[in-house]
């Protein structure tokens, strides 16, 4: 092809381009549903947000719900109504019990009721053995796998050496900080987010494998109290620290997992599997979005006195 003829190639081209442009129908927004977050633990309070999925927004906030009424069933009993606590917010003075069935029921003026069924597991028997590494590696024996957990560790702001006479707890500290990378060579831990082994977060360490914040383990028939299993936690150096236990529903542990593969997959703008990502954060809310769940939590603090003892 010669230059003159290209030249009227690429004329023609662009022409083509530019007359074929018009206005593109755009979709009309998504229909307003109430979002709502509920996940039930071993405290005194339980609170629930009840907001709408939809613009227009208030500010950085997402448009609340401001008249509702959400009760809490315990195996098909109520045991109690929500009260407004704030922009979006509710609570309820109740501490659910171990092996329960739990309903969440909302009824909003005008809308159609909401619903959604949890249960809340038991503890899963963990205790803190032994420290090593400056108080870095946890060694934990673990008695019983009815439920997955999630473990994951704080930095504690808590470092005195009194606290090893009074241990304190997670709400006792105001300078809590999530170890961006944690280790642990438990047979069950799902490796969905394993990213390298420690040694490559801190010089001098083992090759356990490193995960990013969160590990989940996943439920096992093969250990009991009668057959103990022992396993590690590795984290930053730190003075002090908590290993967190989150023994998990159903519920919670679908839901965690889904929001951790979908941030996960959204954490680089270099990477182009994030335009083909087609999972869903999990939702259990019947006639509406979000999550009822529940967890049953322990700790298990530590300072690098301990070491000393």
């Amino acid at each position: 092809m010669n230059k003159l003829n290209l030249v009227a190639f690429l004329l023609c081209a662009l022409y083509s381009i530019t007359a074929c442009v018009q206005e593109i129908p755009t979709p009309s927004p998504g229909e307003r549903k109430v979002s709502v977050s509920c996940v039930l633990h071993n405290s005194d309070t339980q609170r629930l947000t009840l907001t709408y999925s939809k613009a227009p927004y208030s500010g950085s906030y997402f448009n609340e719900v401001e008249h509702a009424e959400a009760t809490l069933y315990e195996n098909n009993q109520p045991v109690g109504v929500f009260t407004k606590d704030g922009y979006g917010e509710w609570e309820l003075a109740f501490r659910p019990e171990p092996g329960a069935q739990y309903r969440l029921e909302v009824k909003i003026p005008g809308g159609p009721v909401l619903s959604a069924v949890t249960s809340m597991p038991d503890v899963v028997d963990i205790s803190l053995r032994d420290l090593s590494d400056e108080g870095c590696t946890k060694v934990l024996e673990q008695y019983s796998s009815s439920n997955p957990f999630w473990l994951f560790v704080m930095m504690s702001s808590l470092y005195d050496i009194e606290y090893l006479i009074h241990p304190p707890v997670l709400t006792d500290d105001p300078g809590l900080r999530l170890f961006a990378w944690i280790g642990t060579d438990h047979k069950d831990a799902d490796r969905f987010n394993q990213d390298g082994s420690m040694s490559e977060e801190i010089s001098g360490y083992s090759k356990t494998l490193m995960y990013k914040s969160y590990v989940r383990v996943a439920a096992a028939a093969d250990i009991d109290s009668q057959h103990p299993y022992t396993f590690m936690v590795q984290n930053a150096y730190s003075d002090a620290s908590f290993v967190v236990i989150r023994t998990a529903s159903e519920e919670y542990d679908r839901y965690i997992k889904s929001v951790i593969e979908k941030k996960t997959f959204y954490e680089s703008d270099d990477d182009p599997v994030r335009w083909f990502d087609e999972s869903s954060i999990y939702s259990n809310i019947e006639n509406g979005l979000g999550i009822f769940a529940a967890y049953n939590e322990q700790e298990f603090y530590s300072n690098i006195y301990m070491l000393e003892l």
